[in-house]
């Protein structure tokens, strides 16, 4: 392969390279806001099954809590393929349902509210990137 040949597809494949970078941060960004939903879910689940929880819990919450969690569990391995804006408005639903739950429990101990899971949203800190 001559030199320019060469030199022109280092430039090609370097040109491809910035092309799929940018669907590859989409995709991990989709990525992390599904895992954000799934361990979300799991966590709601262990805290709703807690044995010190469990007496101080309504029934009617918890069982509302678990049919979300169930459901959003349940939506999640239908929609593996949905986008990061979709995940997260699925995890905005499931908090709206268990979050005044929870509370209500920390309050019935005369005790602050519970600490929230970090949001798929982005609560973390911003990495980025130098060339």
């Amino acid at each position: 392969m001559p030199a320019t040949t060469f030199g022109f597809k280092l430039i090609e494949v370097a040109a491809a390279a910035c092309t799929f970078k940018g669907e590859d941060e989409a995709n991990r960004q989709r990525v992390d806001a599904k895992n954000g939903l799934e361990n979300y879910c799991f966590t709601v689940r262990n805290t709703l099954n807690e044995e010190k929880l469990k007496l101080k819990l309504d029934a009617g919450d918890k069982a509302r809590a678990e049919r979300a969690v169930e459901e959003t569990i349940q939506w999640i391995e239908k929609n593996q393929l949905a986008e990061k804006d979709e995940f997260e408005a699925k995890q905005k639903e499931l908090e709206a349902i268990v979050n005044p739950v929870m509370v209500k429990v920390y309050q019935s101990e005369g005790g602050p509210a519970p600490p929230q899971p970090p949001s798929a949203a982005g609560g973390g800190p911003s990495v980025e990137e130098v060339d």
